[in-house]
């Protein structure tokens, strides 16, 4: 068996908020405040591509992100290392390498901080491999024995929330299974969360030939945040919803769901403009091993796109623990799906608050948008292939 997903590139997006100062200096503008006007502006003030290392270090695809103290993490999966610069944009140094011995990384999928240092997994070892801040390497951890991690994160009682998927197949349709659980900080399961099947392939049979799996466009996905509390910290509730429906779930992690909430919505149809956009997004390989762009005729031929896209793309919450969800709207059609001019703002306990664009129809990846103290906005841009560049943004 062969899977056929034309070479895509893993749309990964991160960001983290930053906030300037109202016309009185000693006092910052409310985040809820800003959404409450229904336009915000995002202003690039620093960006870190490929230029921002070395010659001789190779950069090839920003992952995802973090910060401790004022460092920025930020994970090469296609290097299998992790590079460290300054919140500024200066290049430290690199850490680790392809393999998989101690202190390598195969296939390493996501990262997060948990108890101050660096956590890594890694779909190829499938462990967690920790670091310190430096980069010098822990342990590793395999606590699990099927399925791949997907996100995880640490609540403010110092559990952690951990989001798995494993691959199945009913007939030609090949699903995905999602499992967002909670576990102690030792690894060890208190129970399941949330959990949900969605289908993302879809099986070609012909005599003679392997089967050949298309990706399906346009799927639901699920998507959770872990809530922050007053003091802009972690707190031990999560936000988690599909987006095959308007309907999100508010988790205590201890006591189970306190709130579902809904909204309004109108279903926006995916049209030529947004199919052109996902053929050419792709990348495959020819027989010679050189990349080309766009999706090879049987892709094209053979690709099923629903008649509507789904509800939203991503949510996640802020410092101030509003809760943003970023909806698929006309004015995306041709564009980019993670990217986003728009969005509905909740407050904490799922009460609406305002939809709010972006100002000059500026497009900023909604995909992980994260939210930290100092309100600083990090965001993986996503210009077809890699790398992609990590900008930092103020908020007007």
């Amino acid at each position: 068996m062969k899977f056929h997903k034309g070479g895509a590139i893993g749309i990964c997006c991160l960001i983290i908020p930053f906030f300037l100062i109202s016309s009185n200096p000693q006092k910052k503008i409310a985040l809820k405040d800003i959404y409450k006007t229904g336009m915000i502006e995002f202003i690039p003030v620093m960006k870190i591509t490929r230029e921002s290392v070395p010659a001789d270090i190779t950069f090839k695809q920003m992952f995802s992100m973090c910060q401790i103290n004022h460092r920025l993490y930020v994970l090469d999966p296609l290097c299998s290392n992790i590079k460290i610069f300054t919140t500024d944009g200066h290049f430290l140094k690199a850490f680790a390498k392809k393999g998989s011995s101690e202190s390598e990384l195969n296939a390493p999928n996501c990262m997060n901080v948990i108890d101050g240092q660096l956590v890594v997994w890694e779909n190829g070892n499938r462990r967690f491999s920790i670091f310190n801040t430096d980069g010098a390497f822990k342990h590793t951890l395999q606590p699990f024995k099927k399925g791949f991690v997907e996100n995880f994160g640490s609540l403010g009682n110092g559990n952690l929330v951990i989001e798995r998927t494993s691959y199945g197949s009913v007939g030609d349709d090949v699903y995905k299974s999602v499992l967002i659980e909670l576990y102690s900080k030792n690894f060890q399961l208190i129970k399941v969360l949330y959990q949900k099947q969605l289908i993302n392939f879809r099986i070609f049979r012909a005599p003679g030939k392997d089967p050949v799996y298309l990706t399906l466009p346009f799927q639901p996905e699920v998507s959770w945040h872990i809530l922050a509390g007053n003091n802009g910290k972690n707190s031990n509730k999560l936000v988690i919803g599909c987006s095959d429906a308007y309907s999100i779930d508010i988790i205590d992690t201890g006591t189970g769901i306190t709130r579902t909430f809904t909204h309004p919505y109108s279903p926006v149809k995916v049209n030529e403009a947004d199919r052109n956009q996902y053929f050419n997004f792709f990348m495959r390989s020819d027989e010679e091993g050189n990349y080309i762009q766009g999706s090879d005729r049987f892709t094209i031929d053979n690709t099923t796109f629903p008649e509507y896209k789904p509800v939203f793309k991503w949510l996640t919450t802020d410092y101030e623990g509003t809760i943003l969800v970023f909806t698929f709207t006309g004015s995306d059609n041709g564009k980019n799906r993670y990217n986003a001019t728009e969005f509905d703002v909740f407050d904490s306990d799922g009460q609406f608050i305002n939809h709010v664009k972006i100002a000059h129809d500026a497009e900023i990846p909604s995909l992980r948008l994260f939210s930290e103290k100092d309100h600083i906005f990090w965001g993986h841009s996503a210009e077809n292939v890699m790398p992609r560049g990590l900008t930092k943004y103020t908020v007007n």
